[in-house]
């Protein structure tokens, strides 16, 4: 089941508002890919090579990682998924686990970008945000909660991944609410009314998501 019908289901048909995806690594491996007919769908991607490659196939896209706040910062490339694990910062377990399979890491130094200056930057309100940046979720909130609600996301994707207690406490302070999980992710909204179960749609087989031995979602 894609993500464009996970939430048309979940919330509303025909979801109009523009849609950011960060994260992807690679045009292959984007989830947002069904909302091009119907939405304003913007990525960001902060490798020059993964960049280059994603903007032959898809144009809307800004070479940036995003953070904190707007300049330059260190980043390490993983040889492991395509780039699909590379970050900012590695949780020290995910560092284990990269080794594990054979991983190795490479430094270099990025743009970055906070939230609030990408928003000024592309004239957008953005009411999906998918965010997957290997444990630098929580840095890229915090830049999301200096703007007024009304600015924030409506709905927020987010890998829950090693550190999610912290990310989940903070996102909850934001107002927002877990709805569902869909593969690593949670999707969590702010003022918005769903009374689907959700876990029905999976034939009652999704009800709960264990990641790394620790509870994430739970509908039963």
């Amino acid at each position: 089941m894609s993500l464009k019908n996970i939430i048309e289901t979940l919330y509303i048909d025909n979801f109009e508002g523009p849609v950011l995806e960060a994260g992807s690594a690679d045009y292959k491996y984007i989830v947002t890919k069904e909302f091009h007919n119907t939405n304003d769908v913007w990525y960001i991607e902060p490798v020059k090579e993964t960049y280059n490659r994603f903007l032959n196939h898809y144009p809307n896209i800004l070479n940036y990682a995003l953070s904190n706040y707007d300049g330059e910062t260190k980043f390490t490339i993983t040889s492991h998924g395509e780039g699909g694990n590379s970050s900012i910062k590695h949780h020290p377990n995910h560092v284990k686990d990269l080794k594990k399979v054979g991983s190795t890491f490479t430094e270099t130094t990025i743009k970055c970008i906070s939230y609030p200056s990408l928003l000024k930057k592309l004239n957008l309100i953005f009411e999906i945000l998918v965010l997957d940046v290997e444990e630098h979720e929580l840095t890229v909130l915090q830049s999301i909660n200096e703007l007024p609600v009304e600015k924030q996301p409506k709905i927020i994707v987010i890998e829950c991944g090693y550190t999610w207690k912290s990310k989940l406490d903070y996102l909850q302070k934001m107002g927002y609410n877990i709805d569902t999980y869909w593969k690593n992710n949670c999707i969590l909204s702010r003022n918005l009314k769903t009374d689907i179960n959700y876990s029905d749609m999976y034939n009652n087989t999704w009800r709960e998501f264990n990641f790394n031995g620790m509870l994430i979602y739970k509908n039963y």
